[in-house]
């Protein structure tokens, strides 16, 4: 009774807060700041991080003003109990603050019982019942509450565009630097939660767009126990339709996604933020810029796919966006129109991809990416021109990438390019043994040390691609494989470690003319190749199945075996992600040949099967090149001399883009004579003549290594 604790009215009796929360304290009492001075020193005690200030704005209210019912509630009435003064807070928190320990955070309710009067022409959203945080808790608390959640109806519905949303952020009254809390439903469990805030977060599909919204706006997420666990007891009490404990994986996986991408990226934390959405489908779209980073938000509320244009002339052309939350990368060929497409209530946070390197940009949609100035661009001009039909000068450069063996740098090697102006670079790239996506994917440092002294990865041949192709931008640079081999390593999980069951696994997939009825074992059509290549010596009887097995490094594939196909198209597929225009392919049709061959019979099933598998492949070439925006060209073996006579392939069969031609070793310089070019001018007439008329492709001629 001695203190002054409580606010009375004209008639001296105590009066209410006029939410009914019960009796008023007075916050100017110096009485009630010393008491609640002895509370914080007990809370701080228990070693808390911070403190709610609840209800921390005025909260009396004067005759004849108006305030928001409560609570929540945006209906105004009469004030209940009117007051004849102002009892502000100021001095009672400026009180407590100066108990803060170092790293204490405040967090201010800001609920002010009273709408801030702002201007028409400050507020081009006032027409809508939205209230901004009041100011005066900025001096001591680092963080208030926004109740920005009562504008998303308004963006659900479209009634709001992207332009005027970002407007109201960029007005919304912030002092000292502070910042907002966004949430995306008003109360959590043990407050009032809502029967619709719980089924918006447990059924509607707009739930997920709203988490992506409020966690790349200016201010900071929040998310309540609801969300993220559920209750079976609240969903039951408010009759909710649906599991929320059951959902809630889902919501708390996404939100980890989304906060993770926050975390990354200080823009989305601390950027300027500015409307990019231009036209099209009304979706959200805006960048957050923050020092030399910036980052692109787009959301969509429409129950459909989106498509809107966005406004990046800020951007050059070719720069590339990653969207980190789809794991999805975007190329900026129109800056000021750039179009993108979002599923039904999806979003995209495109990150503009940084490097220090180009081999920070390696993207399977831009193989040719560069880094300028730190950022990724994929540059137009690094498509060639050339057709492969007009090719005139053409050169054969096995391996751009090992030049290191013989000190020789890739500025040499260009060098050594522009001194001889080819249009054409034959076999610049060979995947052949089971190739590293990098160096250090290798198990030993042994390894490692070889595959970068011989540049044997596809990091070495994206990054010498790209230097060559700034150099001799409509160059046609070609990769190549080989179809008859197959490496025990190619058929386990890592596709380049050599693990228990390999070589039984690959053994399965090589050929084998047994499949077909026909009577010749897989493992004599393997010790024929063996022999060949020299991992069993020419006049040594086969050894037993497992033996061989063990003897030989790689085996003769089946090219009809869905599982090889799938090994052989990884290889080829690597290399046009690495940027190559064309692929060589050895012995394509080689099986078909050997089968033939075997059966005496070109129509036999299994010659058919290996010939279609063979044109199936180059049209899967064909396809997975236009799916990353230009044509690769295929080349391989489609007639050869055999003998006294020419050997060729089904026209109905070859589609590729170019034959490849070759003397024999002895038509350069017979083993036996020693005479020089022992060419037999009549049949390469007739080989040449054939390939022109039967498959119209341009054909090219070398000096093979055989």
């Amino acid at each position: 009774p001695d203190k002054h604790i409580l606010i009375k009215n004209k008639s001296g009796n105590f009066i209410c807060h006029c939410c009914g929360y019960g009796y008023a304290p007075d916050p100017t009492s110096q009485d009630v700041i010393d008491f609640f001075l002895e509370q914080y020193k007990k809370i701080q005690n228990y070693g808390f991080d911070g403190l709610r200030l609840d209800a921390s704005v005025e909260f009396m209210c004067k005759k004849g003003e108006r305030i928001n019912t409560c609570p929540y509630k945006l209906e105004e009435k009469p004030c209940p109990e009117p007051v004849e003064k102002d009892y502000p807070l100021q001095n009672y928190y400026r009180a407590l603050s100066k108990l803060k320990k170092p790293g204490e955070v405040w967090h201010a309710e800001s609920a002010s019982v009273k709408r801030v009067k702002i201007p028409v022409e400050k507020n081009p959203l006032c027409r809508f019942p939205f209230y901004y945080s009041d100011t005066t808790n900025d001096e001591y608390a680092e963080i208030s509450s926004s109740h920005f959640n009562m504008i998303l109806p308004y963006l659900f519905r479209g009634k709001i565009n992207s332009a005027d949303f970002v407007k109201l952020l960029k007005k919304e009254p912030i002092a000292y630097n502070r910042a907002r809390l966004r949430s995306v439903i008003k109360k959590d469990i043990g407050e009032v939660l809502t029967g619709d805030a719980m089924n918006f977060v447990v059924n509607d599909p707009r739930y997920f767009p709203s988490v992506v919204l409020v966690s790349t706006i200016p201010g900071v997420p929040y998310v309540g126990l609801y969300e993220l666990f559920g209750s079976r007891l609240a969903d039951k009490l408010h009759g909710i339709s649906g599991d929320s404990v059951a959902t809630a994986p889902k919501r708390r996986a996404f939100w980890k996604k989304v906060l993770n991408i926050r975390n990354r990226h200080n823009a989305l934390k601390y950027g300027t933020i500015e409307n990019v959405w231009k036209g099209g489908d009304s979706t959200y779209a805006y960048l957050r810029k923050y020092e030399n980073e910036s980052v692109i938000v787009v959301v969509n509320f429409l129950n459909k796919s989106a498509t809107s244009v966005l406004n990046l002339s800020f951007l050059p052309k070719g720069t590339i966006l990653h969207d980190e939350l789809n794991n999805q990368t975007f190329m900026v060929n129109n800056p000021g129109n750039f179009r993108i497409s979002l599923p039904a209530y999806g979003s995209r946070i495109l990150i503009l991809k940084t490097c220090k390197r180009d081999s920070d940009c390696k993207l399977a949609k831009c193989p040719q990416a560069y880094c300028d100035n730190g950022k990724c661009i994929c540059p137009e001009i690094l498509r060639p021109t050339t057709n492969i039909s007009q090719i005139k000068v053409a050169v054969q450069y096995r391996y751009v990438t090992d030049g290191k063996v013989i000190n020789r740098s890739l500025s040499d090697v260009i060098r050594i390019l522009n001194d001889t102006k080819p249009e054409f670079v034959f076999q610049g790239w060979m995947t052949q043994k089971p190739c590293p996506d990098k160096c250090s994917d290798l198990p030993t440092e042994e390894e490692r040390e070889k595959c970068d002294l011989s540049g044997y990865s596809y990091e070495h041949l994206m990054e010498a691609f790209l230097k060559i192709k700034k150099e001799l931008p409509d160059i046609i640079f070609c990769g190549g494989t080989q179809a008859e081999y197959l490496y025990p390593e190619e058929v386990g999980e890592s596709r380049l470690i050599l693990e228990p069951g390999d070589r039984d696994k690959a053994w399965e997939i090589s050929l084998n003319p047994e499949k077909w009825g026909i009577n010749v074992s897989r493992k004599d059509i393997q010790c024929y190749w063996a022999k060949r290549w020299g991992d069993i010596e020419e006049n040594e009887p086969c050894p037993s199945e497992k033996e061989l097995k063990q003897r030989m490094r790689k085996f003769f594939p089946d090219l009809t075996n869905p599982e090889f196909q799938k090994i052989f198209l990884e290889r080829i597929y690597k290399q046009i992600d690495a940027g190559v225009d064309a692929i060589w392919i050895d012995m394509l049709y080689m099986q078909a040949r050997l089968i033939e061959e075997l059966t005496k019979n070109p129509e036999h099933i299994a010659v058919r099967e290996s010939y279609k598998a063979a044109k199936e492949i180059v049209d899967k070439i064909h396809e997975y090149g236009k799916k990353k925006g230009k044509y690769i060209y295929v080349i391989t073996w489609v007639a050869v001399k055999d003998k006294n006579s020419i050997v060729t392939v089904p026209k109905e069969y070859v589609n590729v883009d170019a034959a490849m031609v070759s003397p024999s070793s002895n038509e350069i310089k017979d083993k036996f004579t020693g005479k020089i070019a022992n060419f037999n001018e009549e049949l390469w007439d007739e080989l040449v003549e054939k390939i022109r008329k039967e498959y119209g492709i341009p054909i090219f001629a070398r000096i093979d290594y055989g």
